[in-house]
């Protein structure tokens, strides 16, 4: 399989799940639905920064990801971009993402003051673990909605999550939107039956 179409193929699968996750800190509970849309591909994976291809890539985002997925857009268009090695270890990490999400991580709350020079937008941070290599996800809520999405997501190259706010994960369920299927992932929350009192 092409690999951009491959990644498209691994971020598609996430489009009808939500991510439930329950956090806190100082006895505040947070909760978070984290959901996906296809036009998020575009800047996860780091097209942005492949500026020689704008005429290729700056179009309607959802668009372009359908045209991956139809083969009319292919990683061969985009290796050779002079700016291909800005995205390259990003990339790379990126066909893991449904794993990356699925372990159970670091959630940090996104602390402005941390790096005031840094452009990111965010909410929270998530750092999480697949196939030995660690990657942040940068939460952010969608306009107007109570739910979030992926803003960012890139490879660890140095602590990331220095200076922001660490809480405790409580609670994680994966949910298929549209069979309803629901996979509890973590759970801190719920009584452990069977346990006798001392």
């Amino acid at each position: 399989m092409d690999k951009l179409r491959e990644r498209a193929v691994a971020f598609n699968k996430l489009v009808n799940i939500e991510y439930n996750i329950i956090f806190g800190k100082a006895g505040k509970l947070t909760h978070l639905t984290l959901t996906f849309d296809k036009k998020n591909f575009h800047h996860l994976i780091g097209f942005k920064y492949l500026e020689d291809r704008r005429g290729l890539l700056n179009k309607d985002r959802a668009k372009i990801f359908d045209a991956i997925i139809n083969n009319e857009i292919t990683y061969c268009q985009i290796c050779n971009s002079d700016f291909f090695y800005d995205i390259e270890k990003r990339f790379s990490a990126f066909v893991d993402i449904e794993h990356f999400l699925d372990n159970n991580g670091l959630i940090f709350k996104f602390n402005r003051k941390a790096k005031p020079a840094a452009k990111m937008q965010a909410k929270y941070i998530m750092e999480s673990t697949a196939n030995n290599d660690t990657a942040y996800m940068c939460i952010d809520k969608r306009d107007n909605q109570s739910k979030f999405f992926c803003r960012s997501f890139f490879p660890k190259e140095y602590d990331y999550t220095w200076g922001h706010i660490r809480h405790t994960l409580l609670y994680k369920e994966k949910v298929n939107v549209i069979t309803r299927e629901k996979i509890v992932q973590y759970d801190k929350l719920t009584p452990k039956k069977g346990k006798k009192d001392n």
